[in-house]
C-alpha cells in the first residue's frame, strides 16, 4: 500500500472519518509560490515556473471555508479541495496579473527536462468532493484569480 493510500484508507464513507487533500495552498501573498512569482518578475531570483508541473491550487480562505463545511457536515470520506488544475507557470501568470505585475516577464520551463523528483501532475479529482461541500466550478473562480479575470 502506498503511503498516501495508507493515510486515506482511514477515511471510509459511513464511518464519520474525513480526510482533506490539497496540492498547493496560496493566499495573501505569503505562500512560497506567490513570493517566487514576485521575485522572478522583479529579477531578484533566478529560475523558471514549470509549464508541465500541474497542481490544483486553493486559496487559504477557500480552504478554510471548505474545511469548516466538511467539519460541520455529516459527510465522511476523502475530500479533494482545489478544483482548478493549472500549471505552476499559468498560476504564476494569474498571480502576477492579480498583483499588478507583468506576467509575461515570468520565465517558463519544463520540469521534465531536469532531474527533479516528484510527480508532474498532481491533479485532484473534484468529482470526489462529497455533497455538503461547494461544487467545483467549471471555471477558475477562486480568490487567487478573481481579480485577474476580466
Amino acid at each position: 500500500m502506498r503511503g498516501g493510500d495508507a493515510v486515506f484508507s482511514g477515511a471510509v464513507p459511513g464511518t464519520g472519518r474525513r480526510s482533506a487533500r490539497t496540492s498547493l495552498i496560496i493566499g495573501h501573498g505569503r505562500s512560497l509560490h506567490e513570493r517566487t512569482v514576485r521575485a522572478l518578475v522583479a529579477g531578484t531570483r533566478e529560475g523558471v515556473l514549470f509549464t508541465d508541473d500541474i497542481r490544483c491550487p486553493i486559496h487559504v480562505e477557500d480552504l478554510e471555508a471548505d474545511l469548516w463545511e466538511i467539519a460541520l457536515s455529516d459527510a465522511s470520506g476523502v475530500f479533494h479541495l482545489g478544483p482548478d488544475a493549472l500549471s505552476r507557470y499559468d498560476l504564476g501568470v494569474l498571480i502576477a496579473v492579480r498583483d499588478g505585475l507583468e506576467g509575461t516577464r515570468l520565465p517558463a520551463g519544463q520540469r521534465a527536462d531536469i532531474a527533479q523528483p516528484g510527480a508532474l501532475d498532481v491533479r485532484l479529482d473534484g468529482r470526489a468532493r462529497r455533497s455538503g461541500c461547494r461544487p467545483a466550478s467549471a471555471e477558475p473562480t477562486s480568490s487567487y484569480v478573481e481579480t485577474a479575470l476580466p
